[in-house]
């Protein structure tokens, strides 16, 4: 976990793993193979992007705040098999 404290506002970051490697035109379809070019350190030696999960918490004295914008439930489908999927959409709507 990384932390990173500002006044009395602490933020830590926390992550729950990683996506196995795929080509980046899986997750950013929209954008053009060439495009990557710029962007190489984004991607592995075999060109192929690994997504990260995580969310972030942020806490004071009052408040423990927790941000997860998650990856929605598009691409879920495609990573899960049915009974999967239906177990972690029910937990989405909890």
């Amino acid at each position: 976990m990384d932390r990173i404290k500002i006044g009395d506002i602490e933020l830590i970051a926390v992550t729950d793993g990683a996506a196995p490697p795929v080509s980046p035109s899986w997750p950013f379809p929209e954008v053009p193979e060439n495009d990557w070019n710029s962007h190489r350190y984004a991607l592995d030696p075999d060109g192929l992007h690994t997504s990260n999960f995580g969310c972030f918490v942020i806490r004071d004295k009052e408040a423990t705040i927790l941000v997860d914008t998650g990856m929605g439930i598009i691409h879920l489908r495609d990573l899960v098999n049915h009974q999967d999927f239906c177990r972690a959409a029910s937990w989405q709507l909890a």
